[in-house]
């Protein structure tokens, strides 16, 4: 993709003059100074009803691009010819009180037979350029790395439908070198613990839900608090977070209505903007009120198109071109913010890399291979229940919300396995799985443990001196650990075998229908949980 530049600066207090620089930042054209009262038709354009649906976004693109073709003398017709794709950098310089020149309707550029983003084969996408750091990397040959969080508080209307946009990714991809991981808290911190638990910053992170840009204060993304109620965050404190954790991705999707827009009158500059200015190399937003389904698919198609191998502006590009094409009338108000890197690949292309075979789908039957669990693309409507056995096995004793377990249960076939099975995907990062499946006793524990804990742990779990209860509080000490370098995640599924036929048969089942034997393990093992902390 012919990558360009079109500098637009300030020569003195009443004169400016433009630029066009190559991808090397060679110059190949400067204007003659120019008075600027000439910018006058620009500002029209900013401050007229610019509207998803507005009836006349033509003309607003045939405008803008006869100013700049005029004022470029041709220049700017050149950059198409021949035909081929082009991602335009804008790059305004006229001053802190000329904000609106930076957010001119790019993307409508006409030039009187087509909407340059409109065309399938010759690409096209404005970058805004909003800060001139650069960061250098390299297409990595691996797997895309993304990171999904969602937030819809409980108590802000409309609910989003975030599983359907989180589905569409995955079935988008599902034949594509990409890792999705999800942080479940929609909250601010626990982004921060997903990060810090994280080896390495993922290549993008993506944020969905609600997004504003008040009247008096700055602009703000609706998040939640640890109890699912809003908690608002500035991109200040999104960038602080990553900054603290040290995992700035190479591009930050804030997926939420009116997170590319600034506030012209204050001159305050949009939540995407300043993430840019914090060091994110990219960051991509919403110029207006955005609908569900055109941000869901136009995240569904750009990282099918990152995860290939394709550029990044070549990749927003075609999430553009998809939106226009369905006819959607949010396709013009994706916009693009982004420092002075190159928008290379992030992954490499070639099929080299290895699409992992870790399915959530599949963690479980090595237990029993009996259990059918749920498709990630259609576990849907659980958050809630996710978010609360989270943030009970994440607490550590001492803090609100502990408990020594998770007790998940209903009738057969609702999706308790399905449920406990994203938990332990969720947790992968930072805990080690032990599954039990069935019938519980102390022989089947020792040997859901001993398939997972480091070979050491034979010398205790095999002493005959030793009790259940001892053998697990040594195994479970918390200080330095010799036994497991992460905590464990014990996973009990399966747990109704415990109780004998003729009993489940009944439909009601009390404590003392259950086999003596498995409540005994089973307290033990609770007992040895809660001592050791």
């Amino acid at each position: 993709m012919k990558a360009a530049t079109l500098s637009l600066f300030t020569l003195d207090a009443t004169q400016f003059a433009l630029r066009l620089s190559d991808e090397q930042n060679h110059v190949y054209f400067t204007s003659a100074a120019l008075p600027r009262t000439a910018l006058k038709p620009l500002f029209d354009i900013t401050e007229s009803n610019y509207q998803a649906s507005a009836p006349d976004l033509k003309q607003q693109g045939q405008e803008l691009y006869a100013w700049f073709n005029l004022h470029t003398q041709g220049h700017l017709a050149t950059l198409r010819q021949p035909k081929q794709a082009l991602a335009l950098r804008i790059d305004i310089q006229v001053g802190a009180n000329d904000l609106g020149l930076r957010h001119l309707p790019w993307e409508l550029l006409h030039d009187g037979v087509q909407f340059w983003c409109a065309d399938p084969i010759h690409l096209f996408t404005p970058i805004r350029l909003a800060s001139d750091y650069q960061h250098q990397w390299q297409p990595a040959t691996r797997p895309l790395q993304v990171l999904f969080m969602a937030s819809s508080p409980e108590d802000v209307q409309p609910v989003l439908d975030f599983e359907a946009e989180e589905a569409g990714i995955l079935k988008a991809t599902e034949q594509k070198p990409l890792l999705l991981q999800v942080e479940e808290s929609g909250s601010l911190q626990g982004l921060e613990q997903c990060l810090n638990d994280m080896p390495q910053a993922p290549d993008v992170i993506h944020l969905s839900g609600h997004a504003e840009l008040p009247k008096a204060a700055e602009p703000v993304f609706l998040l939640e608090n640890d109890v699912g109620q809003l908690q608002t965050a500035t991109a200040h404190e999104l960038a602080k977070v990553l900054v603290a954790t040290d995992r700035l991705p190479r591009l930050l999707f804030v997926s939420g209505c009116e997170t590319g827009k600034s506030d012209l009158s204050r001159d305050l500059l949009s939540f995407a903007e300043q993430l840019v200015q914090a060091n994110v190399p990219v960051v991509l937003g919403w110029a207006l009120p955005v609908g569900d389904v055109a941000a869901s698919q136009a995240a569904a198609v750009l990282y099918d198109k990152l995860a290939t191998g394709l550029r990044l502006d070549m990749a927003i590009a075609a999430a553009r071109q998809f939106l226009f094409e369905q006819q959607s009338p949010y396709w013009h108000l994706l916009r693009c913010f982004a420092n002075a890197s190159a928008l290379q690949a992030l992954i490499a292309k070639g099929r080299q890399r290895v699409v992992p075979t870790a399915i959530t789908e599949q963690l479980f039957l090595d237990a029993g291979n009996t259990i059918a669990v749920c498709k990630r693309t259609e576990f849907v409507g659980r958050r809630r229940l996710l978010q609360r056995s989270l943030r009970c096995l994440r607490t550590w004793s001492g803090y609100e919300g502990y408990a020594e377990g998770v007790l998940l249960y209903g009738m057969g076939g609702l999706g308790k396995s399905s449920t406990a099975a994203r938990l332990v995907e969720r947790l992968s990062n930072t805990h080690l799985k032990a599954v039990h499946y069935g019938r519980l006793d102390e022989v089947s524990l020792l040997n859901c443990l001993r398939r997972v804990l480091k070979p050491k742990a034979l010398s205790v779990l095999n002493d005959p001196e030793l009790n259940l209860y001892a053998r697990l509080c040594t195994l479970f000490d918390l200080d330095n650990n010799p036994y497991c370098d992460k905590p464990l995640l014990i996973v009990l599924d399966d747990f109704e075998q415990n109780i004998p036929q003729q009993q489940r048969d009944k439909g009601r089942v009390n404590s003392e229908d259950y086999e003596p034997n498995s409540l005994q393990v089973l307290n033990t093992l609770l007992q040895a949980i809660h001592d050791t902390q």
